[in-house]
């Protein structure tokens, strides 16, 4: 599936599931019939069956391209930022979506969105400059960075802080700023802080000369 999936545009849900079925080789129509009528219930989109691709949402028309290609059931998905553009509520429909499809099959997701990850996934793999930094379980990845993750409060930015340690985020504050940090020795007036996936996903894509 890719990123943006799109479709012509005066077509409606079951036709586009029915052309694809037969560019699948679905030839009976009985039998594209039965696939289709499975794959709207499957994804949520019985209602909207008879809906032309223009007027679908966000989300449905993710949902319409995980149907097609679903169609023939394949046992390994391979869905690319699945979530990029879509609204809150439509982004947890979409998650709960694949994780019930992941329960027979191998899913793969390629994204960006660390929530989506850690929100869906059982194990991770790490890709920088296209070598491998990490491939595992996500509780032993999150590991990676435990006591390493820091905020920092007070009245002025140390010079230490932009120096020698990588900067999340931060904050100004009515007593000076926050600024939360990865380092493997903390600066004064800093408390640990519990580490997550976007922190060891971070902390794993560190650049070269920084922070090592």
């Amino acid at each position: 599936m890719p990123q943006k999936f799109d479709f012509f545009p005066n077509v409606t849900v079951e036709e586009a599931l029915d052309y694809v079925c037969q560019l699948k080789g679905v030839r009976q129509h009985s039998q594209r019939k039965r696939e289709i009528e499975q794959k709207l219930e499957q994804v949520g989109l019985i209602e909207q069956r008879k809906k032309r691709f223009r007027a679908l949402s966000g989300g449905m028309k993710q949902r319409l391209g995980i149907a097609q290609v679903m169609i023939s059931d394949p046992k390994l998905l391979l869905v690319d930022e699945p979530t990029v553009g879509l609204d809150p509520q439509e982004r947890v429909s979409f998650r709960q979506l694949l994780t019930t499809l992941a329960s027979d099959r191998i899913i793969i997701l390629s994204t960006h969105i660390v929530e989506d990850i850690a929100l869906t996934a059982q194990h991770v793999l790490v890709l920088h400059a296209g070598k491998v930094q990490y491939m595992g379980d996500i509780p032993a990845f999150i590991a990676t960075v435990e006591g390493k993750v820091w905020l920092y409060r007070g009245a002025i930015v140390p010079d230490e802080i932009q120096r020698s340690t990588m900067i999340i985020s931060s904050q100004a504050t009515a007593d000076g700023v926050e600024i939360r940090y990865l380092a493997d020795i903390p600066v004064p007036n800093s408390f640990p802080l519990e580490a997550t996936l976007e922190h060891a996903y971070i902390y794993a894509n560190r650049k070269k000369g920084h922070y090592e």
